[in-house]
């Protein structure tokens, strides 16, 4: 398979690859929190959560290594992230995760090809 920034990646061998599966559960944990809600039921979020995730937006912020970025689709679920409505996001008015998730696809959007339209499709959007 042809991975980030053009190298042939081995998906078996990202299994044992222990910076890829922290990366990947970094997007478990993104996902799950935000985004894992039964259809037409409120957020199982507890609110009590929100620090420990806004420690890990400031993780992945930080997070110098973007292939293990794109390799975990880490870029996929923070766009959702960034498209939910702020009453679907406990304390946002806070943590600000949607602004964030929305600053780190600006930042990724000229790696990711992908990301570069989606971004360019939502910055027309906006206008």
């Amino acid at each position: 398979m042809n991975g980030a920034l053009g190298q042939n990646v081995d998906i078996s061998r990202l299994e044992e690859d222990a910076e890829f599966l922290k990366v990947r559960e970094w997007r478990y944990t993104v996902q799950r929190t935000l985004l894992s809600s039964p259809v037409g039921k409120s957020l199982r979020t507890d609110v009590l959560d929100m620090p420990a995730l806004d420690a890990l937006f400031t993780t992945i912020e930080a997070y110098p290594d973007f292939a293990y970025i794109k390799l975990s689709k880490m870029h996929k679920v923070l766009r959702h992230v960034e498209l939910l409505a702020e009453d679907k996001v406990p304390r946002d008015a806070e943590f600000h995760f949607r602004a964030r998730a929305k600053a780190l696809l600006d930042r990724w959007h000229h790696r990711v090809p992908e990301a570069a339209v989606e971004h360019d499709e939502r910055s027309n959007v906006d206008k």
